[in-house]
């Protein structure tokens, strides 16, 4: 099935020079909008998988503010088109979280780029969103803590409803600026002892499992057993560390 682009785009000549080229490499355009108005309304209607979007457009609702409104409640990705490289623009186009925007005049190589690689990365999110999906409704079923620490970023997920019911702390709550924050609950005694047994499983590659004691918020003291593992990118470095936290005392009584 051919891609479905949406152009909205206020100079004519240029809108069917666009579309002459976008049917030239095979894709299907739906439609033409010159005011933003009727460029939501398009988009709502004929729900396209790509739209090519002029920033200056004639009427009240600019280019930007129509994306803004379209992206609200759909799921398209969006190329901006413009005749100004203004800096106010070009940073208020990144706000909106589209991968390309096209400076007037440009060159027909330039616009084919933008359009393949935006479907192509949009097709990969797509399917990144729903493997993430299916991961956290598989997480819910699971009696422990499920998380993923990003190495990268410093930044701890939490795919289920477990952290709360075992530690009595939201994921919000341990916001702490700690590069795991879950370290804060840990007994003093044991940091050391997780501490090495963590570092030789990232330096070995290897899963760990390692058993210590925390403070949940009422300030009782609970024994875990933390199983995990870390991940790499396609380089050897390492990139995530996954796992699950189960309370020992209630795997005990099943």
């Amino acid at each position: 099935m051919k891609p479905r682009i949406l152009i909205v785009e206020d100079e004519a000549i240029t809108a069917l020079e666009i579309k002459r080229n976008l049917y030239n490499w095979g894709y299907e355009v739906l439609g033409h909008a010159s005011k933003g108005d009727a460029a939501i309304e398009m988009a709502h209607k004929l729900r396209p998988d790509l739209i090519l979007m002029d920033i200056n457009l004639q009427g009240d609702i600019n280019g930007l503010e129509a994306s803004r409104r379209i992206l609200k409640i759909m799921d398209i990705p969006i190329i901006f088109i413009t005749a100004h490289g203004n800096q106010k623009y070009l940073e208020q186009a990144r706000d909106t979280m589209a991968l390309y925007y096209i400076i007037k005049p440009f060159q027909n190589h330039e616009l084919k780029y933008a359009v393949e690689n935006s479907l192509i990365h949009h097709q990969l999110t797509q399917k990144l969103k729903l493997s993430e999906k299916s991961y956290r409704s598989l997480s819910e079923n699971i009696p422990g803590i499920v998380y993923r620490f990003h190495m990268d970023e410093g930044r701890t997920e939490f795919f289920n409803g477990m952290l709360e019911e075992i530690t009595g702390f939201s994921p919000e709550e341990l916001d702490n600026g700690y590069l795991f924050p879950i370290n804060t609950l840990v007994i003093d005694q044991n940091l050391d002892e997780i501490k090495n047994i963590m570092e030789n499983a990232l330096v070995n590659g290897e899963a760990f499992s390692l058993e210590y004691q925390l403070k949940d918020k009422e300030g009782r003291i609970k024994r875990v057993l933390d199983k995990g593992r870390p991940t790499f990118d396609d380089y050897g470095n390492l990139k995530t560390i996954e796992g699950v936290i189960f309370e020992v005392d209630r795997m005990d009584l099943k």
